[in-house]
């Protein structure tokens, strides 16, 4: 299932009440699902939110760039959270049916920092 701004993986029972993984960044949003079914039994929900540019919109502060000739880092990860809780996580919750479902952010690389 997609949103405007998500992609939304439906738990396949318990919708309502499990648990749901807000991946930032959707493009090993497969993977992540299959490592995670893997990984338990227990039902859970999976929306992964795209994200255009990782270094200027994960960053947490703006910083140099770390290779040479790469871009520097942007710093807009406020903002990034800012459009996760206003507009990604409430449209989550409504196409799952599940506004009170528990919610963990989730990432890899430097939405991993971005998420912790």
């Amino acid at each position: 299932m997609n949103g405007s701004d998500h992609i939304l993986y439906p738990a396949e029972k318990d919708r309502e009440t499990a648990p749901v993984f807000l991946l930032l960044g959707e493009e090993k949003a497969d993977r992540v699902l299959d490592c995670l079914r893997g990984l338990t039994d227990v039902p859970f929900s999976l929306a992964a939110c795209p994200v255009e540019d990782w270094d200027r919109e994960l960053s947490p502060w703006p910083a140099k760039a770390v290779f040479k000739g790469g871009e520097d880092f942007g710093g807009g990860g406020d903002a990034f959270l800012e459009r996760v809780e206003q507009a990604i996580l409430p449209a989550v919750r409504e196409g799952l049916g599940a506004p009170a479902a528990p919610v963990y952010l989730a990432g890899y690389s430097l939405a991993g920092l971005l998420a912790a």
